[in-house]
C-alpha cells in the first residue's frame, strides 16, 4: 500500500500522545492532593505543552526520513541521546552546574523541561527557552518540509484526477 509520508509517524505520535493523556490524569491527582494554592500561571502548561509536541512531531518525521536513508542514523541517535539526558537537569536544578550552566541554557531537552515544569513550580519560565523552542520548531518545520517536498509534489499531482 503506498501511504504518505508522515503516515507512520503520525499513528507513532498520536499513540504516544494518547498514552500521555492517560498519564496526565495520575498528575491531575497529584495536583488535586499536593498543591494547596494553583496559580494561573498553570494554564500555560497547555500553549508550552503544543509547542513540544509541534517540536518532536517534525523532529520525529526528520528522524525518520534520515533513519530510512541511512542505517547507521538510529545506532548515531542512540549515542547522541544519553549524554544529551545526562547533562538535562531532570533530577536536579541548573544551578548545581556552576560554571557549566550555559550548557544547560542551549539544551533544547532543558528548555522544554522549563516550558512543562515551572507552570507547575510557578517559577518564572526563562524567556530563551521559549526563544529556543520556538526557534528550533521553525528549523525543524523548515527541514521537514524540504525532506518532504518532493513526495508533497507525486501526491498533489495525483489528487486533481481522483
Amino acid at each position: 500500500v503506498n501511504y504518505p509520508p508522515s503516515y507512520v509517524s503520525l499513528i507513532t505520535f498520536f499513540r504516544n500522545f494518547f498514552q500521555l493523556l492517560q498519564n496526565f490524569i495520575f498528575l491531575l491527582i497529584i495536583l488535586i492532593l499536593f498543591i494547596n494554592n494553583p496559580s494561573f500561571k498553570i494554564i500555560l502548561f497547555a500553549p508550552n505543552l503544543l509547542i513540544i509536541l509541534f517540536s518532536i512531531y517534525f523532529l520525529m518525521n526528520i528522524f525518520g526520513y534520515l533513519g530510512a536513508r541511512f542505517r547507521d542514523f538510529p545506532q548515531l541517535i542512540n549515542a547522541i541521546l544519553h549524554p544529551i539526558f545526562l547533562i538535562t537537569p531532570i533530577l536536579y536544578e541548573k544551578d548545581n552546574l556552576g560554571d557549566f550552566l550555559w550548557i544547560a541554557e542551549i539544551n533544547i531537552v532543558s528548555c522544554w523541561i522549563d516550558l512543562v515544569r515551572y507552570p507547575f513550580l510557578d517559577n518564572q519560565i526563562n524567556l530563551n527557552s521559549y526563544f529556543y523552542s520556538l526557534f528550533f520548531q521553525v528549523k525543524y518545520l523548515n527541514l521537514h518540509l524540504g525532506l518532504v517536498a518532493h513526495e508533497l509534489d507525486k501526491y498533489l499531482k495525483v489528487l486533481p484526477h481522483l
